[in-house]
Order: C-alpha cells, then sequence, then structure tokens
C-alpha cells in the first residue's frame, strides 16, 4: 500500500512543477511489477490518476495566475502576450496531439497544464487529452518496467545456462 501512496504522492508532485524523475519512477514501478511486489494494473491506475491530479492542479493554477499577471511579469520567464498568442493558436491547431506526445518529452508537460489554464483552453478539451495522454504515458513506462524485467531475467538464465554448458 505504502508503494502505491509513494507513487501518486510524487507522480502528482512532479506534474505540478517539481522536479521528480517520473519516467524513472514509472519504469522502476514497472520493474516491481515483474517482481510481484505491486499489481500492473492498480499501478497503472494509481499513476495515471496522480497524473490527473497534478496536471488538473497546474490548469486551474493557470487560470489562477490569468493573462494579466503573466502580461505584468511573464516577461521574466519570457512570457510575453505575443508568445501566450502563438501558444494559443498552437494548442487550437495541435492540442489533441499535443498532450499525448508531452509527456514523452521531459520538461514540456509541467508547462503544459498552466499554460491550458493561462490561455483558457476549455476545461473539457484539456481534460479530453490531457487525461488520455496521462493513460497512455503511465502505461508505457509501467510496461517498459516489467518487459525490462523479464529480459533481465532471460539474459541471467541464459548467462546462467552458458556457464552449466562448458562444465
Amino acid at each position: 500500500m505504502d508503494g502505491y501512496i509513494i507513487i501518486f504522492a510524487a507522480l502528482t508532485i512532479e506534474l505540478i512543477g517539481a522536479p521528480t524523475p517520473g519516467e524513472t519512477l514509472l519504469t522502476y514501478c514497472g520493474y516491481l511489477v515483474f517482481k510481484g511486489q505491486l499489481n500492473y494494473f492498480l499501478t497503472i491506475i494509481t499513476a495515471t490518476i496522480a497524473v490527473i491530479t497534478g496536471i488538473t492542479v497546474s490548469y486551474f493554477i493557470g487560470i489562477l495566475l490569468n493573462e494579466t499577471v503573466i502580461s505584468k511579469y511573464g516577461k521574466y520567464i519570457h512570457l510575453t502576450p505575443k508568445n501566450l498568442e502563438k501558444a494559443h493558436k498552437w494548442f487550437d491547431k495541435y492540442g489533441n496531439h499535443l498532450f499525448i506526445f508531452a509527456y514523452f518529452i521531459p520538461g514540456v508537460i509541467h508547462i503544459t497544464g498552466y499554460f491550458s489554464g493561462i490561455i483558457r483552453l476549455s476545461f473539457l478539451k484539456f481534460a479530453v487529452h490531457a487525461y488520455s495522454g496521462s493513460l497512455i504515458w503511465t502505461a508505457t513506462f509501467v510496461t517498459l518496467g516489467r518487459v525490462l524485467g523479464y529480459k533481465k531475467k532471460k539474459r541471467r538464465e541464459k548467462k546462467a545456462n552458458s556457464h552449466l554448458s562448458y562444465k
């Protein structure tokens, strides 16, 4: 049970913006699934809910920040009204694909929720694409860790068998 709480806390905090290694954590969780210490589906469900929670919080923080605050202070972090307009057009054009691929580009997903809120992307559009992307992202890395566990086991077995054949 503690493992699932740690997964939830770490991934929620990551999507709000803390620099935690989500991909590494999920891959390791997949390895723990392989070893039988975590349940595959419960791990993916917990991780997905955590990511959804974190990115939704960042979306609402983005709404609270609003364009007025960004216009006043955004220049210090290169968020000018011109850049916000570009981001808005980009979201309108590529939004559905952006959320899915953004999870796989380190650092990008951390700002996507904020930008979505700042530019007032409709919550429904945000939720549909961000939440489906979160499921794809978490399932991919948990599955990767699980598969790597099997590969590691096969290499060990092969190595053990090769030593036996020389005797």
